[in-house]
């Protein structure tokens, strides 16, 4: 199955999602379901910096690096020269 936009204004009214609610409470949809294969999520990180609120505001300013993936180690480098371990990508 593929997503598609759609015209459909979200969230829904409350009333309509009780209905939504009822409905699937007793319908089996089992069998309109494509089947699909379980894939081991990947593992997640979580990096949080606390930095002056200047310091942000000047990143922000900053043009962006010019790849699209850049690493958090390289954060520092939009407000000064990039490093060897930054430009290798």
């Amino acid at each position: 199955m593929i997503m598609t936009e759609r015209d459909e204004q979200l969230p829904r009214p409350a009333a309509e999602l009780d209905q939504l609610a009822v409905y699937y409470e007793s319908h089996d949809t089992s069998a309109k379901m494509e089947h699909g294969t379980w894939v081991e999520p990947q593992p997640m990180a979580t990096i949080s910096l606390r930095l002056p609120a200047d310091v942000i505001s000047q990143l922000k300013h900053q043009p962006r690096p010019s790849t699209s993936a850049t690493q958090p180690t390289c954060v520092p480098s939009w407000s000064a020269p990039p490093t060897e371990a930054c430009r290798q990508t």
